[in-house]
């Protein structure tokens, strides 16, 4: 996960280094996956919550949580791609919304330039 959000925040024209005039604490709150399956159909839900901290050198903070809930469903059975595949597109939807968030994009700019 740490790779991921490195990846998006460079993408977004954030230089991650360490160590940096922002500290940004990435936490993982929630990532539960529900499966159910049926005679013919599975259903697989994901939940999954991160709370973002961003701390300047002045001591300034900002939070910021967000959560992504997937769900999926498909016929017969739900094999371990299926889940894994479901997992991995709400985490990865949960990382793009961190990294387009437009609060915490301005509170790094506005703070890194001590």
């Amino acid at each position: 996960m740490q790779e991921a959000v490195e990846k998006q925040m460079a993408a977004r024209g954030f230089m991650v280094t360490s160590p940096a005039n922002i500290n940004l604490v990435v936490q993982l709150n929630k990532l539960s996956t529900q499966v159910s399956e049926g005679s013919l159909r599975h259903n697989i839900t994901v939940n999954s919550s991160v709370a973002v901290n961003a701390t300047a050198p002045n001591g300034s903070t900002k939070s910021r949580t967000f959560t992504r809930n997937y769900n999926t469903q498909g016929a017969l059975g739900a094999t371990n791609e299926k889940i894994t595949e479901a997992i991995n597109l709400a985490l990865s939807d949960l990382i793009a919304d961190m990294a387009k968030d437009q609060e915490l994009t301005d509170f790094i700019r506005q703070n890194s330039r001590y």
